[in-house]
């Protein structure tokens, strides 16, 4: 497969995606994010898949909530955990603690 086909393929799938999430078919949500990640597994996929994931309907795959606690810096993973999960059915909802605060989202009762 040559680049220019490649970006070809890259490019339907960007525009599959959204479709389908609109349609409601979870099934071809999951299979184009997973093919879309396999073709450009960049940063920018996984960013672009997480923000198609938030655009769809409710009811377009199972909700599955996760909290990201940590004494660094780890807003970065948000994209590629969400991209990846939506492509076994998931709708990931995150929440990303401050810098250096687990220890406090740890022991708050309400968190």
């Amino acid at each position: 497969m040559t680049d220019s086909e490649r970006a070809a393929s890259v490019e339907a799938l960007r525009a599959e995606l959204p479709a389908a999430g609109a349609a409601g078919d979870v099934a071809s949500v999951a299979a184009t994010a997973r093919a879309l990640l396999r073709a450009d597994p960049s940063i920018r996929q996984a960013s672009f898949v997480r923000k198609a994931a938030e655009a769809m309907p409710p009811g377009v795959g199972t909700p599955f909530r996760v909290a990201l606690l940590s004494s660094f810096s780890i807003e970065f993973l948000r994209d590629p955990l969400a991209a990846h999960a939506l492509t076994e059915g998931l709708r990931l909802e995150t929440y990303v603690a401050g810098f250096n605060q687990f220890r406090q989202e740890i022991l708050a009762p309400d968190s």
